[in-house]
C-alpha cells in the first residue's frame, strides 16, 4: 500500500453526496474512491494544463525544488532535466523539450 497523508479538503454538498453514494455501491472507503479519483484524473490534469512546462520553468529559475520537479513530470525526467541545467547546454530551450 502506498504512503498516505491526510489531507482535509471542503467539497461541494452535491459532490460529497455523490461520492458517499459512489462508495456505498462500491463497496469503498470514501477516501479510497477520492483516491482512485485524483489518481485516475492527475496526469490528465497536468497535461492538459500545462504544469509539467511550468514546473521546468520554474525548476530553471531556482522557484521550484528537484524533488517537487519530479513529482510533476517523474524522476527520469527531472534528473535529466537536473543535469541539463547544470551543464548549462542551450538551456531553457532544451529543457523545454523534455
Amino acid at each position: 500500500m502506498a504512503k498516505m497523508k491526510r489531507c482535509s479538503i471542503i467539497l461541494d454538498e452535491n459532490i460529497a453526496k455523490k461520492l458517499e453514494v459512489m462508495a456505498k455501491v462500491e463497496g469503498k472507503k470514501r477516501d479510497e474512491l477520492i483516491n482512485e479519483i485524483f489518481e485516475n484524473t492527475l496526469e490528465r490534469t497536468i497535461e492538459e494544463r500545462g504544469i509539467d512546462k511550468k514546473a521546468l520553468d520554474k525548476f530553471i529559475e531556482d522557484k521550484l525544488s528537484f524533488e517537487e520537479l519530479a513529482q510533476i513530470i517523474g524522476s527520469e525526467k527531472a534528473r535529466a532535466a537536473r543535469v541539463t541545467k547544470r551543464i548549462g547546454v542551450r538551456g531553457k530551450e532544451l529543457l523545454k523539450s523534455l
